[in-house]
């Protein structure tokens, strides 16, 4: 079931979303993630928004916790 749990967080992902839990795992702030993608502070933030809407958490360490969890990372 596990399994399954991670595929699905892992489908529901665009491959941006992913790069950017990537980027979060840095711990570099999202000016310098955007700045490193060539994307404004406003698109990271949207990206960001979604990222933690689809895997369900709060905030970047979360996000970068479950994502290591689910073998995303």
């Amino acid at each position: 079931q596990e399994i399954n749990a991670s595929k699905n967080i892992k489908s529901e992902l665009t491959k941006r979303e992913i790069e950017i839990v990537g980027h979060l795992a840095s711990g570099k702030p999202i000016t310098a993630i955007g700045a490193s993608l060539h994307i404004s502070h406003n698109t990271m933030k949207t990206h960001l928004k979604n990222l933690y809407r689809k895997m369900g958490v709060e905030n970047r360490t979360q996000a970068v916790d479950k994502a290591k969890a689910n073998f995303i990372l």
